[in-house]
């Protein structure tokens, strides 16, 4: 049963954007408890540690071929990373995952710039559109553009930089190194500038934390089979569903629901989002 299920691409994807969204609902439901970049350390040390193992049967994977190339990408995804945590605990998660999963879009942007890659006019116009619904998403009321939404924004422009890095990495690279310093990076970055505020931790706080990078590396795993198994195009759409546990999430806990703003931007995204799955592979890791 679980050979064919990690041979199921699309109910991988499903799965991944469950447990991406139940990150999100951990963090948002503890912000009065625990700070969002202590969540975020608790994240990047519980998936380095549960990447260690994989490493150590294989030593030759903690070998850097291109150190450079690799901070880049450690750097721009630790800044993405702080950027959507906060924007997991200052906007609704719906908002959130929408667009934090705009990051691909910026991928096809980057890597024309800095791979050469080429582009079609299509992409160019969908683009567009994903801009487009960006725009509408930043400002949740007419006329209104909301701090927290741009920061959101943000994280999708440097994961989409870390992304394009990980476009040159993943050739001398396996997914299990490159992700494992990235979360050695981070951890120990978040220690490094929060650590003197983090709180003090008692056991129903703990639990939540530890469920945290648990769910965190599960959806990493889900998502990395399910490009494994199936093509991009018929797999990278339904990362998208994380929006409709987003709206449930918001409306269960917190009678939040969203405006035509947020409507139209969504729909403007997602759908970029899903043509360009069609056109271009999207990254893995």
């Amino acid at each position: 049963m679980l050979s064919s299920l990690r041979q199921n691409g699309i109910v991988l994807m499903l799965m991944a954007a469950f447990f991406f969204s139940m990150m999100g609902l951990l963090v948002k439901t503890m912000q009065h408890e625990i700070p969002f970049f202590q969540s975020m350390f608790f994240r990047f040390l519980i998936n380095c540690l549960l990447l260690l193992p994989f490493l150590l049967k294989d030593p030759k994977k903690f070998k850097i071929h291109k150190p450079g190339l690799m901070l880049i990408r450690c750097v721009c995804g630790f800044v993405a990373g702080a950027m959507y945590f906060y924007s997991y605990v200052n906007i609704p998660l719906a908002n959130a995952f929408v667009l934090q999963y705009s990051s691909p879009i910026f991928v096809v942007v980057f890597a024309v710039f800095f791979l050469k890659e080429s582009v079609r006019y299509l992409q160019v116009f969908l683009i567009c559109l994903a801009f487009a619904g960006a725009a509408f998403m930043v400002q949740p009321e007419w006329g209104v553009i909301d701090f927290a939404h741009g920061i959101c924004l943000l994280s999708a422009i440097f994961a989409g930089l870390a992304y394009t890095s990980v476009k040159k990495l993943i050739g001398s690279h396996s997914f299990v190194t490159i992700v494992f310093y990235f979360s050695l990076f981070s951890s120990i970055m978040t220690l490094i500038l929060f650590g003197r505020d983090f709180v003090s931790l008692h056991i129903q706080s703990v639990v939540p934390l530890l469920a945290i990078g648990v769910v965190a590396t599960c959806g990493q795993l889900c998502l990395t089979y399910a490009y494994k198994h199936q093509p991009a195009s018929v797999v990278a759409p339904f990362v998208y569903s994380a929006f409709l546990y987003g709206l449930v999430y918001d409306f269960v806990f917190w009678e939040k629901w969203p405006g035509l703003t947020t409507w139209i931007g969504a729909a403007l995204i997602i759908g970029s989002g899903i043509v360009l799955a069609k056109i271009k592979k999207p990254i893995t890791t």
